[in-house]
């Protein structure tokens, strides 16, 4: 930083450069909420405003050196991080003054000493940015203080010295073999070290092996094996001499393009902790996101680095959010003692729930080393102080929002719902803070109301009842009034005990009851259905055939006396199964495709239809062991959706065909409709 302040002082006539770049013309990045080319054109925009700023102040930034910046000496480290900086075969980057030993343009230190400090520095002065160990320290309240270890580092930390793997660049697809590799290549060239002062718990395991892989000018694509990431080794790899080695688990890979980014260290390293990522699969720059700025697990800049939200830091172990019921509440800014988020529920969900946190902004753009600057020049940075609102979804945990549901979703003005109830993810997600002197509520006591009208919503799309006020607010305190919608005989998720419903994989169920209990088929396309019987308040699974799996794409249910029977059809044939005590049998099969085979109950009796992939179709009375064919082929080239009901005792199906709804029975000769 302190290089890019120096070519600032120089070069003051780049701020009418920064002007232009900050209207919007930062280039599209696909896919990686890090941000890194765009993070990359922030910092530059950055340390040019930033450098106008200490110029006015008088400040002279040739004058600062690096030592007085940083401190890299840790004395407090309860976990660690262990560096292994590594080439490929045949390259002989690192050698001399190149790569990260080199002097950039314009600076006094290497570039490894400028990796080192955003490893280990502790900012001594405003004019420094945070490190990994001086960020993770602040938001986790001296909770997690990690230290990042370099046996390859010289002397005099100016230089570090590469590792050579034995193989190219594309010979590596396994994310785990460029570890493996580098591990077994440190061993190899540094038999005799002792690691063992680096296991962070009973088992030996290092907290993190950072792997930093020299990729020159050649930015790695996303998703392939030195794309930023973090991950677990599959398998058993200890590093360091035998006896005092320590054991590899979670381990990131930086590569150098990306390493002089602490944004991007940063968010690969609280991964290890057990942080998940907030931005979606498809995120692009500033559109589709359901976080943003608003955590470094969604975006990052190249030089302001934001906080991450209290659920964030709850998956870490680092923080606890108290739960609250309507009412007032005051909470306090993250950098203060006391609670600064609480979550709370609504009464139209058993599962998910909400949570509201106060964070406080700096909106002194000079001063480098504070977090969550707010500043609208910025693109990535929050909007300024205030209450901001989530939804927490347990049920998508473990995929964070890469999945088909999102994990965390910030509420924002003015959204957008034309992709479905998950909301679009624009907005105006950097000022999506509530404060008293600006927007000061949030949600809707309508419960028709939905995401694109301003409610509080649930995964589903339904309104949580639920409305956030502020009351007042200063930078150090903020309160609020929660209310919730009156219940006035809508719908309800009952308490139920038991086996819980699948939380993702099936998109389609069907409802039948009989004699007060309530069976539920869950299938999709080409998956092995589900079975669950509710009864009172307690379900139980039923399961489902083991030979209706993968080949059959559409299933029905029906139940008659007590007997289950399920039908499906694989695009040859359609089956029918029927279970009786705790086992399921064939009952049998019919050599007719059908498009959506379905199950019926008339007069106490079981049918099947068979729609012939449209194409008219049969019916099928299902007895103890066989199927019996009833009346001819139905006559009607296309049929869609059809159901069996109860026509005075006897079966009927009913059909869409065209434009029209139709309803047909066999009779004794022909179909009638």
């Amino acid at each position: 930083m302190r290089a890019e302040i120096e070519n600032v002082a120089r070069c003051v006539v780049m701020i009418v450069l920064s002007i232009v770049l900050v209207a919007g013309l930062v280039p599209l990045v696909p896919g990686y909420a890090p941000v890194a080319q765009a993070a990359e054109e922030e910092e530059a925009i950055s340390s040019q405003v930033e450098g106008a700023e200490l110029l006015a102040a008088g400040v002279n930034v040739d004058e600062e050196q690096a030592s007085e910046l940083y401190d890299t000496n840790i004395e407090d480290a309860n976990c660690h991080q262990l560096v292994l900086v590594v080439r490929f075969a045949g390259d002989t980057t690192g050698d001399g003054d190149t790569g990260l030993n080199a002097v950039s343009t314009g600076s006094s230190i290497t570039n490894w000493q400028s990796v080192y400090t955003s490893l280990n520095g502790k900012p001594l002065s405003r004019y420094a940015s945070p490190s990994l160990y001086s960020y993770l320290k602040e938001v986790s309240a001296g909770r997690c203080r990690i230290q990042s270890i370099v046996p390859q580092m010289s002397d005099d930390g100016r230089t570090v010295t590469y590792l050579t793997l034995p193989g190219s660049r594309d010979s590596y697809v396994a994310h785990s073999s460029v570890v493996e590799a580098a591990v077994n290549a440190f061993n190899a060239c540094y038999p005799e070290t002792d690691l063992s002062g680096l296991a962070d718990n009973g088992e030996g395991y290092i907290s993190n092996v950072l792997v930093i892989p020299e990729t020159g000018d050649v930015v790695p694509e996303v998703g392939t094996t030195l794309w930023p990431r973090q991950d677990d080794y599959p398998g058993e790899l200890w590093v360091g001499a035998k006896g005092k080695a320590a054991r590899v688990g979670s381990y990131t890979i930086v590569d150098t393009t990306h390493v002089l980014h602490t944004g991007t260290i940063v968010h690969e390293a609280i991964h290890a902790f057990g942080a998940k990522d907030l931005y979606r699969a498809a995120t692009v720059q500033l559109s589709n996101h359901a976080v943003g700025m608003w955590d470094i697990m969604a975006m990052n800049s190249g030089s302001r680095l934001m906080r991450p939200l209290f659920i964030t830091l709850q998956d870490c172990g680092w923080a606890e959010i108290e739960e609250v019921e309507p009412g007032t509440h005051t909470l306090n800014a993250p950098s203060a003692s006391g609670r600064s988020a609480v979550k709370f529920k609504s009464p139209y969900s058993d599962s998910e729930y909400f949570v509201a946190e106060f964070r406080s902004a700096n909106t002194d753009i000079g001063n480098l080393s504070a977090l969550d600057t707010a500043y609208d020049g910025f693109t990535y940075t929050i909007g300024g102080t205030g209450l901001v609102v989530y939804r927490v979804n347990p049920a998508a945990k473990d995929a964070g929002n890469k999945g088909d549901k999102d994990y965390v979703y910030l509420f924002r003005p003015n959204e957008t719902v034309t992709g479905g109830v998950r909301g679009d993810g624009e907005g105006d997600l950097k000022h999506a803070q509530l404060s008293a002197a600006g927007t000061r509520s949030l949600g809707s006591l309508d419960l028709a109301d939905s995401l694109g009208e301003g409610a509080i919503t649930l995964s589903n799309g339904a309104n949580s009842g639920l409305m956030v006020r502020v009351v007042s607010n200063d930078d150090a305190s903020l309160t609020f009034e929660l209310s919730v919608a009156k219940d006035e005989g809508g719908w309800k998720v009952p308490e139920i005990a038991g086996v819980a419903l699948p939380a993702s994989g099936y998109y389609d169920t069907k409802l039948v009851s009989e004699n007060g209990k309530v069976y539920q088929l869950c299938s999709a396309f080409r998956k092995a259905p589900r079975v669950f019987c509710l009864e009172g308040s307690t379900r139980s699974d039923l399961g489902a055939p083991s030979d209706c799996s993968e080949s059959f794409y559409a299933v029905d249910l029906a139940v008659c006396d007590g007997v289950v029977y399920l039908c499906g059809s694989d695009g040859v044939r359609t089956v029918v199964w029927r279970r009786v005590g705790s086992s399921w049998s064939v009952v049998d099969e019919v050599t007719v495709p059908a498009t959506t085979p379905v199950l019926g109950v008339a007069a106490r009796s079981v049918y099947l239809y068979v729609d012939n992939f449209g194409s008219g179709g049969s019916l099928y009375r299902v007895g103890a062991g066989e199927l019996s064919k009833v009346g001819s082929a139905l006559a009607i080239d296309r049929v869609y959706n059809p159901r069996i009901i109860d026509r005075a005792g006897s079966p009927a199906v009913v059909f869409g065909s065209g434009s029209k709804t139709k309803m047909a029975w066999p009779a004794a000769e022909a179909w009638k409709e």
